[in-house]
């Protein structure tokens, strides 16, 4: 059996060698097996610091290490963060939209989870995209309206059975 894919590699070999060499582009077919990845411990902020100072053969200035400090207490941009909040945006608006046309509690959960994606782009500007920012604050807008509007026809209905006058 190793004797079969060895001589399968080196026949798919000398095929891109000699198509290379002819200027045909031949798509690969073996498979690359790569190592596997090793934990990346990360460096404490005096270790960075040093690490830093011995690459730039100087000190660094107050405004450096403070910028080291920051960057070393908040934490990296965080890409799940952003699919999430762009979910969110989504799932508001169309919550509201739903609680809007069919079922009007809809609209509450649709409001709050768009303000929340509203939110996280007031916390951390640029994780909504542009398209699932303007879903969020329309998703928050139609939220208002259909509770504005749910609160109208409530009033209207107590009114209504209240005063005992039925069209």
């Amino acid at each position: 059996m190793k004797n079969v894919t060895l001589l399968l590699l080196l026949i798919s070999f000398l095929l891109t060698s000699a198509a290379a060499d002819a200027g045909i582009v031949v798509p690969a077919t073996t498979t690359i097996i790569a190592r596997p990845e090793t934990k990346k411990t990360k460096l404490t902020y005096k270790e960075t610091k040093k690490l830093l100072e011995s690459k730039l053969n100087r000190k660094l200035s107050f405004k450096e290490k403070l910028a080291l400090r920051l960057q070393k207490t908040f934490p990296k941009y965080d890409i799940e963060l952003e699919r999430r909040a762009n979910n969110q945006a989504v799932t508001g608006f169309v919550l509201s939209v739903c609680g809007l046309v069919l079922l009007w509690p809809l609209v509450i959960p649709g409001l709050i989870i768009s303000n929340s994606a509203l939110r996280k782009e007031r916390m951390d500007p640029g994780i909504l995209d542009s398209a699932n920012y303007g879903l969020a604050k329309a998703g928050s807008i139609i939220g208002y309206v259909g509770l504005a509007l749910a609160a109208i026809l409530i009033a209207i209905i107590a009114v209504t059975l209240s005063t005992g006058v039925y069209w």
